[in-house]
This record gives C-alpha cells, structure tokens and sequence, in this order.
C-alpha cells in the first residue's frame, strides 16, 4: 500500500477531494465548495489531502490565526 500526503493547489485536486469533504460537510454543494475553497485559499487556508494508492482518503485544512496573545496554527481535521 503506498501512502502519501499533498497539498491540493489546483480547482481539479479541489473537485477531486471534494466526495470525501462531503461525507462529512453533508450541506454543502460542489458549487458552493469550490467558491469557499477559492476565497479560503485567498486568507492562506491551505487544503492538503491523504491519498492510499492513488485514491483520496481524508482530507485536512490549515490556517494560521492570530490573535491579541498569540499566533497558532489551526488545523481542520475534515
């Protein structure tokens, strides 16, 4: 089994990750993914992906925030 994890940059990596985003963010249509993805991407949210043989298995989300007492990086397990 070959296991490996990516960063998705590309709208194509983004619609091909978007069937297991959906297993969980059930609402959420392709159209309306994408358009958040594009502006999220924008504020430095990167979207990285784990495949299994080739095939996306989960998906996670980072981004940093900063606040009055620090600066954190926030990881979205999706």
């Amino acid at each position: 089994m070959t296991v490996t994890i990516k960063q998705l940059t590309s709208q194509q990596e983004w619609m091909e990750a978007y069937p297991v985003m959906a297993q969980l963010r059930t609402k959420l249509t392709l159209e309306k993914y994408l358009l958040l993805l594009k502006e999220m991407t924008r504020d430095g949210y990167l979207l990285f992906a784990l495949y299994e043989n080739m095939q996306i298995v989960a998906v996670a989300g980072l981004s940093w925030r900063v606040n009055f007492y620090s600066e954190s990086l926030f990881l979205s397990m999706i």
